[in-house]
């Protein structure tokens, strides 16, 4: 009984998590549909626990130790993000983000050794899906307490207990890609 979920993290898991960033940016019934097999799997690891099909979708997920897939693509995007702003271990995508510069104002708000995207203004609503403007939004609804991270370690910690924190107010199946923000 224990083996099925150790198989379906080594052997299923890893071709929903390979090319996550991609699967996001497909259209919303390819995505439901992603996450109703992603959500079935899940369900078949739990089918020898005797709670299987009572339980709800929040508790497959936690049940399993995994995230929905909206929330492994913010997961790993936050990440990213992090290698990019602060390690600044990927100098090719720091042009994309400009932080905003810290005034008396925002100082009040925000310390000073915690970075603020600006958001890029855009007219078209295919200009939202770019990673400029997605990845400011979401790096800018990051808690301050998880940007401030002194490690990269501390960061996956402190935002997957976020994410978990959060998992019960998002499990519906239609959603799009900037509602995570």
């Amino acid at each position: 009984m224990a083996k099925l979920p150790v198989l379906f993290r080594a052997y299923i898991y890893p071709h929903f998590v390979y090319g996550i960033q991609l699967f996001m940016f497909c259209s919303m019934a390819s995505r439901a549909k992603l996450e109703s097999l992603f959500r079935r799997c899940c369900r078949v690891v739990l089918r020898d626990t005797g709670q299987f099909p009572l339980i709800s979708n929040e508790s497959v997920y936690r049940l399993t130790g995994v995230f929905p897939l909206r929330h492994l693509f913010q997961y790993t995007s936050a990440v990213m993000l992090y290698k990019i702003l602060v390690l600044k271990q990927v100098p090719a995508l720091q042009s994309l983000f400009c932080p905003v510069a810290h005034t008396r104002r925002s100082i009040r708000i925000v310390p000073d050794n915690v970075i603020v995207l600006r958001v890029p203004m855009v007219s078209l609503e295919s200009s939202k899906r770019s990673f400029a403007y997605w990845g400011a939004k979401l790096w800018n609804s990051i808690p301050v307490k998880i940007r401030c991270s002194e490690s990269l370690q501390m960061f996956t910690k402190l935002y997957r207990e976020y994410l978990l924190l959060r998992l019960s107010a998002t499990i519906g199946d239609q959603y799009d890609i900037l509602d995570f923000v």
